[in-house]
C-alpha cells in the first residue's frame, strides 16, 4: 500500500526532470560550438542586433518561465509526496492508535474473564465448603440419630425381654390352668358327644327331607325359567318384527314422500313447459285492455297432442278468446307430456287451466 502510494509523485517528478533536460539540451549545444572555426565559404548577413538580442531575452525568459514552471511543478509534486506521506502516516498513527485500543481492550476483557473466572472459582470453593460442612453436619446427626436408634433398641429388647419372662410365667399359669379345663371339657365332651350322636341322626333325617324338598324346588325352578325363557325369546322375536315392519313403513313413508316431492316437481315443471310454449304462440289482440281475463281449459291426450280447448271463463271479447284458443292449438303437440308417468299424467296433468291476461299468462 506505502509503495503504491510512492509512484505517483516519482514518475511525476521523472517527468519534470525530462522536461527540463530537454529544455537546456538546445543551449548546452550552442555553448559548445567554437566560435574560431571559420567556415571555408563566408556568408554574410545583415544581423539588426537590437532585435538579436531582444529575440535572446525572449528566447531565455520562455526557457526560464519554463524551468522556472518545471520547478514549480516539481514542488508541487514534492508537496503532493509530502502530503500523502503525512496522510499516511496519520493513517499508519490512526491503525497503531486503533490496534492499540484494541489490545487495551482485549487486556481489559482478558482481565475481566479473569476475574469472572476468580469469583466463579471463589464461589465454587465456597459451595464446596458449605458442601462439605452440611455433610458434616449431616454425618454427625445421623451418628447420633443411631446412637439414640442403637439405646431405643436396647431399651426395647429389654422391655421385651421382661415382657417374655412375664409371658412365660403366665404362660406356665395358664397352661396349668388350662390342663385343669381340659379335663372338665373331656368329661363334658363325652357327654356331649352322646348328645350330638343322636341329634346328629336326628339332623340326617332332617336333610334328606330338605334334600328332596329341594329337589322338587330345583325341578320346579328350571321349569319356571324354560318357560320365562320361552317366553323373552317369543317377546325379542315380536319386537324384532315390530321393529322391522315399523322400519319398513318408514322407509315406505320416506319413498312416498320422495315420490310425492318428485311428482310435485314434475307437475311444476310441465305446468311451466307449457306456460312456456303458449306464451311463445300468443298474440295478443288488438282489443286487449287491462283488467281482461280469460280462462281456457286445455285437455290433453297422454302423447302431448290437444284433445281440446274450451274457455270456461270468458273475458267478455270474442277477439281476446279466440286468441286465446289459436295459442293453444298453435302448439300443437306437448312433446315432453310423453316423459311423464302415465298415472301421474292422467291424475294431475291430463286437464290444466290458462288464465289468459294482456299482461300475461297466469295458471
Amino acid at each position: 500500500m506505502r509503495i503504491r502510494s510512492y509512484i505517483l509523485p516519482v514518475v511525476l517528478a521523472l517527468l519534470v526532470h525530462i522536461c527540463v533536460v530537454l529544455l537546456l539540451v538546445p543551449h548546452w549545444f550552442q555553448q559548445k560550438q567554437d566560435p574560431r572555426q571559420t567556415p571555408r565559404h563566408i556568408q554574410a548577413t545583415m544581423i539588426d542586433l537590437k532585435s538579436l538580442a531582444t529575440e535572446v531575452a525572449n528566447q531565455q525568459q520562455i526557457a526560464e518561465a519554463k524551468e522556472e514552471a518545471a520547478q514549480k511543478q516539481a514542488e508541487q509534486a514534492r508537496q503532493a509526496a509530502e502530503l500523502e506521506k503525512q496522510e499516511q502516516a496519520e493513517q499508519a498513527r490512526q491503525a497503531q492508535e486503533a490496534e492499540r485500543k484494541q489490545q487495551a481492550e482485549a487486556q481489559a476483557q482478558k482481565k475481566k474473564l479473569e476475574e469472572q473466572k476468580q469469583q466463579e472459582a471463589q464461589k465454587k470453593l465456597e459451595e464446596q465448603k458449605a458442601k462439605e460442612a452440611q455433610q458434616k453436619k449431616e454425618a454427625e446427626q445421623k451418628k447420633e440419630a443411631e446412637q439414640e436408634k442403637a439405646e431405643q433398641e436396647k431399651a426395647k429388647a429389654k422391655e421385651l425381654e421382661d415382657a417374655r419372662i412375664k409371658k412365660e410365667k403366665a404362660d406356665a399359669a395358664a397352661a396349668e390352668a388350662e390342663k385343669k379345663k381340659l379335663a372338665e371339657e373331656a368329661k363334658k365332651k363325652a357327654a356331649e358327644k352322646q348328645k350330638q350322636e343322636a341329634a346328629q341322626k336326628a339332623a340326617e333325617a332332617e336333610k334328606l327331607k330338605a334334600a328332596e324338598a329341594a329337589k322338587k324346588k330345583a325341578e320346579a325352578d328350571k321349569q319356571r325359567k324354560a318357560e320365562e325363557a320361552k317366553r323373552k325369546e317369543a317377546e325379542r322375536v315380536a319386537a324384532e318384527k315390530a321393529a322391522a315392519k315399523a322400519k319398513q313403513k318408514a322407509e315406505l313413508e320416506k319413498r312416498r314422500q320422495a315420490a310425492l316431492e318428485k311428482s310435485k316437481q314434475t307437475v311444476a315443471d310441465f305446468t311451466a313447459y307449457v306456460r312456456s310454449e303458449i306464451s311463445r304462440r300468443w298474440i295478443r289482440p288488438a282489443t286487449a285492455r287491462n283488467g281482461m281475463q280469460a280462462t281456457a281449459l286445455v285437455v290433453l291426450f297422454p302423447s302431448g297432442e290437444i284433445d281440446s280447448v274450451e274457455i270456461v271463463k270468458s273475458s267478455g271479447d270474442l277477439g281476446f278468446d279466440r286468441a286465446a284458443e289459436n295459442a293453444v292449438y298453435k302448439v300443437g303437440r306437448f312433446s315432453r307430456a310423453s316423459e311423464i308417468d302415465p298415472v301421474l299424467f292422467d291424475r294431475n296433468l291430463r286437464r290444466i287451466q290458462v288464465i289468459f291476461r294482456p299482461e300475461g299468462l297466469r295458471y
